[in-house]
């Protein structure tokens, strides 16, 4: 099976410009609520950004470090209090939870003062993002707009970012912008991210009416777990897709189950 390319993608937008591509409608609805974002993100920042993954050692134990080291160890400790409690955050009650994000935020501040570490600079800007988003405030898309302006070279950061935007639009209904949040990573197409930013727009033309191009971009996500080489994050969202689809899988001739398009 050939994985599709850039060219589809051109295609696939000029379609949704010209309001569809015609073609057979959802069997379904997709189904926005068909993943948790935060869960999907947080482990990508983990996984493939050496962003934001668990501390070996406790908040208390962290704290105690933080007491009695010096230097870059001092510092160290810092930005792993930062980390862990913006962790904790996501497994806490609310009350709990805005301790903890009042707390990772104020260790990231502490972690990037003074720092000539560009990425250490940028992990903790990317803190404040992530704790905008999760809080639910305001300006959430603001933030997240300042850190790609002053860290354009953070790698998947700059990524996650304009996710977090597409995310923060989608939550308000606003189909439109988040569509073209998106669009920063659907610039990328071997990005492990593009399946997401793609399932995820289709969700966003689903939202504007747009049903055919909703199922041209499921099927092209599907299409993307295909190659035997997938990142994991695109099996995840082909799966995603073949569910919303309601595409039946095919038995090949070695014997493997795959969605029928993978069959073409």
């Amino acid at each position: 099976m050939r994985r599709g390319g850039k060219g589809s993608l051109v295609v696939l937008l000029l379609a949704a410009a010209c309001g569809g591509a015609g073609g057979p409608r959802l069997e379904a609805p997709a189904r926005p609520d068909a993943i948790d974002p935060p869960r999907f993100l947080l482990e990508y920042a983990g996984r493939r950004a050496n962003a934001l993954s668990p501390p070996e050692r406790s908040i208390d134990a962290l704290e105690e470090a933080r007491r009695e080291a010096r230097g870059d160890e001092r510092r160290q400790a810092v930005r792993e209090l930062a980390i862990a409690h913006l962790l904790a955050a996501e497994q806490a009650p609310e009350r709990d939870a805005t301790r903890h994000r009042r707390s990772a935020l104020r260790f990231a501040r502490a972690a990037s003062r003074g720092t000539d570490d560009d990425w250490l600079a940028a992990e903790m800007a990317f803190i404040e993002v992530w704790s905008a988003w999760r809080a639910g405030r305001g300006g959430a898309a603001n933030v997240a707009e300042r850190f790609a302006r002053r860290h354009p070279r953070s790698g998947d950061l700059v990524y996650l970012c304009w996710i977090i935007r597409g995310e923060v639009a989608f939550e308000r209904e606003d189909w439109d912008e988040a569509a073209e949040a998106y669009r920063f990573v659907l610039g990328s197409i071997e990005h492990p991210l593009y399946g997401y930013a793609l399932y995820r727009t289709a969700h966003a033309w689903k939202g504007l009416g747009r049903d055919d191009d909703t199922e041209q971009a499921l099927r092209e996500v599907v299409q993307l777990g295909c190659a035997a080489d997938a990142a994991d994050e695109a099996r995840e969202m082909a799966a995603l897709a073949q569910s919303d689809l309601r595409m039946p899988d095919v038995t090949l001739e070695d014997g493997t189950s795959r969605p029928e398009i993978c069959s073409r």
